[in-house]
């Protein structure tokens, strides 16, 4: 961290306000094979400051270094993308903030091995993101997530993830319980099919998502895999304020958007009946009010279909099982889907 504020000092005497941002991760991939990957990935951005219209100009570069920082300030001082503005005002240099997952010793290859095989993982995936943003009069703040990703073998294939504070330790690869037979229509999204659907649902505003959910933006949650005390700009975050200033890496300025959604609703089933399970899902918006759902079934079956945002939220007929965290961020249970509702 010092050395990153003295390279912001340096360039801020040249260049008047600028924020820096550096994004360091660390991570160990084992796959079935015993194959074992280390992967570093580092990336630095700057916002320089417009007095004037409370705009900002950005610039960004892969790496940690001096000279990386010192080309990413190049890069928005040049005339780089114009960006959102805001930062946290009258703020003192001496301001301090960090929120730190307490810091383990990184996973031991034969310890994921030992997981890869007991769970049977197509892959499993262990590492740290450590993050530093400084502000335009020298404040800090400091983050630390460590974060476990796992790729299951057996149908459905799925890729799970879980915020670690503890110990490394992958989660539950259990199934939410759901009953397979033939004469419905119905078909049951996983967590992880059902995230991309509420969060597609979610940005129309909310006024197509189903009475009986409650849907909540939660920056820090506990078991949230993003997020945190303050988003991607330094602001302090709130449950529900409407989004958070995030970036979707490095290379991408702070907008504002959902952090860690969570779904929770009043029209639960405990074993529902379905005449398949999806484990993944994916919204295509062919135009404002068309879009194309389409699902991944077991054994690399896919099925489209296609209809009006409002025919999606009203064929999300009822959820089962507890919110659970997904690989792609949002917390949901799995939901069910009325395919015959889809096409209105």
């Amino acid at each position: 961290m010092e050395r990153a504020l003295g390279c912001w000092r340096r360039i801020a005497r040249e260049s008047g306000r600028i924020e820096l941002y550096v994004k360091v991760s660390d991570r160990r991939r084992v796959e079935a094979n015993d194959a074992v990957r280390e992967v570093h990935d580092a990336g630095v951005a700057v916002r320089l400051f417009d007095e004037r219209g409370g705009r900002a100009r950005f610039g960004a570069c892969v790496g940690s270094s001096d000279g990386a920082i010192v080309w990413a300030a190049r890069e928005a001082h040049k005339g780089g993308e114009q960006v959102c503005g805001l930062t946290p005002d009258g703020r003192e240099g001496d301001y301090r903030s960090t929120d730190l997952d307490p810091m383990l010793a990184p996973a031991e290859p034969e310890e994921l091995r030992e997981w890869v095989r007991r769970d049977r993982l197509e892959w499993i995936e262990a590492g740290t993101t450590t993050e530093i943003l400084i502000g335009p009069t020298g404040w800090v703040a400091q983050r630390r997530r460590q974060r476990i990703w796992w790729r299951t073998l057996e149908e459905p294939a799925r890729i799970l993830a879980k915020r670690v504070t503890t110990q490394w330790e992958p989660g539950s690869n259990e199934l939410l319980k759901v009953s397979i037979e033939s004469g419905t229509a119905k078909i049951a999204l996983l967590p992880d099919g059902a995230a991309p659907i509420v969060a597609a649902l979610a940005a129309r505003g909310g006024e197509e998502l189903p009475t009986s959910w409650v849907l909540t933006d939660e920056p820090s949650h506990p078991e949230g895999l993003v997020g945190g005390r303050f988003d991607d700009a330094g602001f302090p975050t709130k449950t529900d304020s409407g989004g958070c200033l995030c970036r979707r890496s490095f290379r991408d300025p702070p907008e504002m958007r959902p952090t860690n959604q969570v779904l929770r609703s009043t029209d639960t089933e405990m074993s529902p009946r379905v005449a398949g399970i999806a484990s993944r899902a994916r919204v295509i918006p062919l135009g404002p009010e068309d879009w194309v759902v389409e699902l991944d079934l077991p054994h690399g079956e896919k099925r489209w279909f296609r209809g009006e945002p409002a025919h999606l939220a009203q064929a999300c007929c009822a959820t089962f099982g507890a919110p659970r965290v997904t690989a792609d961020g949002p917390i949901v249970p799995g939901i069910i889907v009325d395919t015959q509702r889809l096409s209105g």
